[in-house]
C-alpha cells in the first residue's frame, strides 16, 4: 500500500487518502441568466460534472438538459430559463498549489491527489427523472424516500 492518510468519519466510514484517491473538486461557480421566452444555453465541458440550482432563494428556474456538437464532439448543454447557478466539478488532477498553506497529497507523477484547500463533492442523495407537470408543494414517493417540490426551496 502507498503512503497515505486514513480519515475516520463520524458515520464510521474510513477514507483512505493515498495515490489511488480521487474525488470531484469544485472548479468554479457560474451564474447563468436566461429569459423565460428565450433561454440561455450553457455548454458543458467534457469530463466535468455539474450541479444546478436556482440562483436565488424562492425563485423559479427551469433547466432543460440537451446535447449539442462542438467541433465534432458531442457535449451536454443546459437550456436555462430564469437565473441558475451551475457548480462545475472535475476529477482531473492538478498541479501543486505551492501556497504553503494546508495539506496536499501527491501522486507519483507529482500531481495533487488531495488538497485540504479544495472544495470536494460529497453526494448525499440525488434524484433523476422528469418532474414536468408536477404541481409545486407536491410530495413524490421515490423508492421509499419523500421528495418535496416546493417553490420556496
Amino acid at each position: 500500500m502507498d503512503v497515505g492518510l486514513q480519515v475516520h468519519t463520524e458515520g464510521g466510514n474510513i477514507i483512505q487518502l493515498d495515490s489511488n484517491y480521487n474525488n470531484f473538486r469544485l472548479v468554479r461557480r457560474i451564474r447563468v441568466v436566461g429569459a423565460f421566452n428565450s433561454p440561455k444555453v450553457f455548454v458543458c465541458l467534457p469530463n466535468h460534472l455539474y450541479a444546478v440550482c436556482a440562483a436565488k432563494y424562492g425563485s423559479r428556474v427551469a433547466i432543460i438538459p440537451k446535447f449539442t456538437t462542438v467541433n465534432g464532439e458531442h457535449r451536454q448543454t443546459y437550456a436555462v430559463y430564469g437565473e441558475a447557478l451551475l457548480y462545475e466539478f472535475t476529477i482531473a488532477k492538478r498541479n501543486p498549489s505551492l501556497s504553503g498553506v494546508g495539506m496536499e497529497l501527491y501522486a507519483e507523477d507529482g500531481s495533487v491527489n488531495y488538497s485540504s484547500n479544495d472544495y470536494s463533492l460529497k453526494v448525499i442523495d440525488y434524484r433523476i427523472g422528469d418532474f414536468s407537470g408536477v404541481p409545486i408543494n407536491s410530495n413524490i414517493l421515490d423508492t421509499g424516500n419523500i421528495l418535496e417540490i416546493n417553490a420556496d426551496t
